[in-house]
């Protein structure tokens, strides 16, 4: 297929992938983008700076985002079970990824 706005449709190749995201973003005011490719299953998030300039944060920067906001609101809906004792516990298995219970 063809992508008539981009030379290639992936939004982890930053600023060429993202430049109609930004103008976009620019004429509605928006400091924020989220984009994601035609099949989505890759996300670009990009914040405009003070400077004006747009911060494309790496894979691990929004998996520290998106784990921060979950850990957060988690924490605001969610009671610890006793006095002292973590409401979630979390172990890490053989594949390194990480596995919470209740």
């Amino acid at each position: 297929p063809t992508f008539p706005t981009v030379a290639f449709p992936n939004p982890e190749e930053g600023k060429g992938a993202l430049q109609l995201s930004f103008e976009t973003a620019a004429a509605n005011d928006c400091t924020v983008v989220l984009a994601n490719d035609p099949d989505a299953d890759r996300l670009a998030v990009a914040e405009l700076a003070e400077d004006g300039s747009w911060k494309i944060f790496t894979g691990n920067e929004t998996a520290a985002l998106l784990g921060h906001w979950e850990w957060v609101n988690y924490k605001k809906c969610t009671a610890a079970k006793a006095e002292g004792e973590p409401a979630t516990k979390a172990q890490t298995t053989s594949k390194g990824a990480a596995v919470v219970a209740s």
